[in-house]
């Protein structure tokens, strides 16, 4: 069986294989690393989808009749549509947007991913989404030549990730935290759509497939084991915590005090902070150096950067699952607070000293009462 077995073929299925294995056991980490139950489910949603997409392509390449790869790659089809909805569903979820929970949005998503199947199921029939022709060439499979319908969902698809990741970026770029190898990590994702345009355009030995499930699989190992401390901190730091919503100074750092996170709060009070990620805070901001860190809170004044400006300082650590990566250094403006808390002071010394006046005359008065 393995001598008829054509190289090109056997390497198509050992990568898409490879592919399908990694998806899958990387579902298990992804439960254990993500605590957002949304980002959990959007991702894990993903990289069962993209793993069923991918055994589907290995039954495909490697079964010898035509209708069974007919099967095969219409429930590829149906996998990678649905691992469209699972690929937005996980960008809106990790980027802190609400647009996965709307309802609207997941309406519309059932109806067009039904309309669409509805299509592509009836596609033998009218032959406008793909028809099917015998190849030999680089190893016996089943041509499949693609119609103008699956031109425009294509299309579609190709625009509905890209906005997955527009939302990505966008985060990584609006939590001021080190995302190069995020970034890098995202693309990946998306590198396969060179290897379905070679295809497309008829260059041998590239079959016509989709090799998206490929650049999801590296972006699964690249974001949960090479960079999973990075891909965790960003969403917690970037979104979970809403920075820039907060009137408090807030800056994060991490276990060895490098700053990873500032918000525009923390950048007024301490000019020095901006691009100063991964800088020593106590470089940056050396006011700090005999302040922290702190059992509890206290109140201080900083006279170079606010002078009669007063701060309650404290600290929060910051943690996933058991592990703790950071804290989180507040500085909460109580100016007026502590003006009000003083002027109740000055009256409550005052009463204290009019009850002892009283007091010295009444004891006076008595004195001479009692002497008469």
């Amino acid at each position: 069986m393995l001598d008829l077995i054509h190289p090109v073929q056997a390497a198509y299925s050992l990568i898409f294989g490879v592919t399908a294995v990694v998806c899958f056991a990387a579902v298990s980490r992804a439960l254990d690393r993500l605590e957002d139950s949304d980002t959990r489910i959007g991702l894990v949603s993903l990289l069962v989808t993209t793993g069923l997409w991918a055994s589907f392509y290995v039954g495909r390449i490697l079964s010898p009749s035509p209708d069974v790869q007919l099967t095969f790659y219409v429930l590829g089809l149906t996998t990678g549509l649905a691992s469209i909805g699972a690929w937005l569903y996980f960008c809106s979820a990790y980027a802190g947007k609400s647009y996965h929970r709307s309802p609207v949005f997941r309406r519309a998503a059932v109806f067009v991913f039904g309309v669409i199947l509805a299509v592509k199921y009836t596609s033998p029939i009218h032959g406008l989404y793909f028809s099917t022709t015998p190849e030999t060439i680089p190893f016996p499979h089943l041509m499949i030549r693609l119609g103008v319908l699956h031109w425009i969902v294509t299309g579609l698809a190709y625009a509905l990730s890209a906005v997955g990741f527009y939302m990505l970026f966008e985060t990584f770029q609006g939590s001021n935290y080190a995302t190069g190898r995020l970034s890098l990590l995202v693309g990946l994702a998306g590198l396969p759509v060179v290897f379905d345009v070679i295809a497309y355009s008829g260059f041998d030995p590239v079959i016509t497939l989709n090799y998206e499930p490929i650049g999801v699989a590296l972006f699964a190992v690249g974001v949960l084991y090479v960079a999973d401390g990075s891909f965790v901190a960003v969403r917690r730091f970037g979104r979970e915590q809403l920075l820039d919503e907060l009137d408090e100074a807030i800056v994060i750092v991490d276990t060895d005090w490098q700053i990873k996170d500032t918000n525009e709060s923390a950048r007024e009070l301490f000019p020095d902070l901006t691009d100063s990620l991964d800088e020593a805070l106590f470089d940056v901001v050396p006011e700090l150096d005999d302040l922290l860190p702190v059992a509890e809170s206290r109140v201080i004044e900083f006279a170079a950067s606010m002078p009669g400006r007063q701060y309650l300082v404290s600290t929060q650590p910051l943690t996933v699952g058991q592990t703790t990566v950071g804290q989180a250094l507040v500085l909460t403006d109580v100016t007026a607070l502590e003006r009000e808390r003083q002027r109740v002071r000055r009256q409550e010394s005052q009463l204290d000293n009019f009850e002892e006046a009283i007091t010295h005359e009444l004891r006076n008065t008595i004195n001479v009462a009692q002497g008469n």
